[in-house]
């Protein structure tokens, strides 16, 4: 507190041995500080599930566009078989 009014800090307790994410700020009018603590976990549990929705739905993308990829592929080699023979046959 001597150098900023505001600030955080990540602390794991003593007690509980539970690591919390810590907030403060001085009143300026009153000699007060105030504080507020929350636990690290549940401070990132919804960014967590969010993280882990998006994982899962561009690995779908990827998984869509690796097998359009074949597809494609697959349509090209048989178009180019299709050309040979019609070549071929001339």
């Amino acid at each position: 507190l001597p150098h900023s009014e505001f600030g955080n800090a990540t602390i794991t307790s003593l007690y509980d041995k539970v690591e919390r994410i810590y907030g403060y700020s001085r009143v300026n009018r009153f000699p007060l500080v105030i504080a507020a603590g929350l636990s690290k976990r549940d401070a990132l549990a919804d960014w967590r599930t969010d993280a882990g929705l998006f994982a899962a739905g561009g690995l779908s993308l990827l998984v869509i566009l690796l097998a359009m990829g074949m597809v494609l592929l697959r349509q090209i080699k048989h178009s180019m078989q299709t050309e040979a023979e019609l070549m071929r046959t001339r």
